[in-house]
């Protein structure tokens, strides 16, 4: 999904940061974070390249959707 491009571009700009400070970053990405990490999420504590396919995209979609 297109719409799902500059998520993904966060997540991956600094591979070797865990999602949690990929995410901190970006200013847009905060309120999504908080209830994130509210929820305990445990991806927060991932890299990126570690998720697989489907735990991305449902990831990406989750931050989408609380933005």
């Amino acid at each position: 999904d297109f719409s799902l491009y500059p998520i993904y571009k966060a997540l991956f700009k600094d591979p070797n940061k865990i999602i949690l400070n990929c995410l901190k970053q970006y200013k847009i990405y905060q309120k999504a974070l908080d209830s994130l990490q509210k929820n305990d999420n445990p991806f927060l504590k991932m890299r990126a390249r570690q998720l697989d396919i489907d735990e991305l995209f449902s990831l990406a979609k989750e931050i989408k959707n609380m933005i």
